[in-house]
């Protein structure tokens, strides 16, 4: 799948990363991102189902975890 976000309209993306984690990312995956973008605003894109729920309680709970 494919996402398009027009940044040239959006002056915050063009300072924006955008990271694949080929559908299933795991908690390693989340705290590399996290440790490299600690002061980031962190946007996630899953699918509504239970999967990409779960997918976001882990986020957040990791990202809880290496603040604390």
């Amino acid at each position: 799948s494919s996402l398009s976000i027009p940044s040239a309209e959006n002056k915050e993306l063009r300072k924006a990363v955008f990271i694949s984690t080929g559908g299933a990312p795991s908690q390693q995956q989340f705290k590399g991102t996290i440790k490299v973008t600690p002061h980031a605003s962190h946007h996630l894109c899953f699918d509504h189902d239970r999967a990409g729920q779960v997918y976001a309680i882990h986020f957040a709970l990791t990202h809880a975890d290496l603040e604390g």
